[in-house]
């Protein structure tokens, strides 16, 4: 396994704090703990918040432009396909042509989105026939929330996603639904897709005992988009504070997350600026602080996601109020979180009810959280290190077939 190398395109990453870029990070970095060289080719950081993360030993990072720029023009429309970040594909395909000569890689990997990633690497593997790894981290034409402006942009981007899926050598998905609908879209994948999920880091979390809030706290990290709305989870708490004349010397909420004058109006209207504190984007380490400090994490996503914060949170072992849909992450929450609410069908009565049964056991000495062999059986799994072995299994395979072929 030592000496071998790869090349990562990654669009988000490190220097640039965004939550796209840890999944490749976090793959580099176990990836180069184990011996392989890594080369990242990645966008030049414009307009982001720096990150606090180190640069990785053994890990080379390149940079690309962005010939348009037409991210500025970003909304729900799918105004340009395969996304607003095409402007980096030819100067990013020329950084990787210099790369591939000098580092010689001897495999591919593309994380995405954007998909315009997914074409990059895609050219390399026509120029150079090295074995393609794609990494949706979210669905392409199969997106929960993708609206076309027309019946072309449609056509072309399936066109594309289709021409694409049918070189690369392996798909890795996020979530098992995600596996299913690309397979079900596209049979010729069922020989050539796996799940690898999103995990957690031990190395980002406090290396020392936080003493919790004083007060009881409740905390959401993350932002707030589409059906992802925090309509429902603010009316309870609104219900629970007025039924049982909660006070904001004892409960207390914070919405880490970019700003979102949505929910600034909402928790206006509603008269909760004395429990609700919107504390902005925070840096990733100083955010988990927060959420080892709390009683009760928020998860609100009503998709068939499973994004990074549902295994930070479950591995804090903290109970979770869960506003999410049927399926996988209400089986992963309710079989990794005894003490969690899991809400599928969220009313805000049932917000309050949740929120005032762990707001009492606090208050009562009975407040509690999952158990050290539920916890300890979990991050076995979802651990970052576990998540790469089984990245390197996939690109062992690939590489080695690869060689067969050639000696062939």
């Amino acid at each position: 396994m030592k000496g071998k190398k790869i090349l990562m395109i990654a669009h988000q990453y490190p220097p640039a704090e965004s939550v796209g870029g840890l999944r490749a990070y976090y793959f580099a970095k176990n990836l180069a703990k184990l011996g392989w060289r890594v080369s990242i080719l990645t966008s030049r950081v414009r307009d982001r918040v720096p990150s606090q993360r180190n640069s990785l030993k053994g890990v080379d990072i390149y940079q690309s432009t962005d010939i348009f720029n037409l991210r500025r023009f970003a909304c729900k429309w799918k105004l340009s396909v395969p996304d607003f970040e095409i402007g980096w594909i030819l100067p990013a395909f020329r950084i990787c042509d210099r790369i591939v000569e000098n580092f010689v890689p001897q495999i591919v990997y593309a994380t995405c989105n954007p998909f315009s990633s997914a074409l990059i690497g895609a050219l390399l593997k026509k120029k150079y026939g090295i074995p393609l790894i794609l990494d949706f981290r979210d669905p392409w034409t199969i997106d929960w929330d993708m609206v076309y402006p027309t019946s072309l942009h449609k056509a072309v981007d399936n066109f594309l996603e289709s021409s694409i899926l049918k070189i690369v050598d392996h798909l890795i998905v996020v979530t098992e639904n995600m596996k299913e609908e690309y397979v079900r879209k596209y049979t010729y994948l069922q020989s050539k897709i796996s799940t690898i999920t999103n995990g957690f880091d031990v190395s980002d979390f406090p290396t020392h005992a936080l003493s919790s809030f004083e007060k009881f706290t409740i905390t959401y990290c993350g932002s707030f988009s589409g059906p992802r709305r925090p309509d429902v989870f603010l009316h309870g708490l609104k219900e629970v504070v007025i039924r049982k004349k909660l006070s904001p010397w004892n409960l207390q909420v914070f919405f880490l997350g970019p700003n979102n004058e949505d929910l600034s109006r909402l928790v206006r209207i509603l008269g909760l600026d004395q429990f609700v504190f919107h504390m902005g984007y925070l840096p990733h380490r100083e955010a988990l602080d927060f959420t080892f400090k709390s009683h009760l994490l928020l998860l609100v996503e009503p998709r068939p996601a499973l994004t990074n914060k549902v295994f930070e949170y479950l591995a804090t072992g903290k109970p979770i109020l869960a506003l999410v849909s049927r399926g996988e992450l209400e089986e992963l929450v309710k079989k990794y979180s005894d003490g969690s609410y899991v809400l599928t069908s969220p009313n805000s009565s049932e917000v309050a009810e949740a929120i005032y049964d762990c707001y009492n056991k606090w208050v009562h000495n009975r407040y509690h959280l999952t158990g050290v062999e539920t916890v300890e059986a979990f991050k076995k799994i979802y651990d970052r290190k576990a998540l790469t072995e089984k990245l390197i299994y996939i690109l062992d395979q690939l590489i080695t077939s690869k060689s067969q072929s050639i000696t062939l």
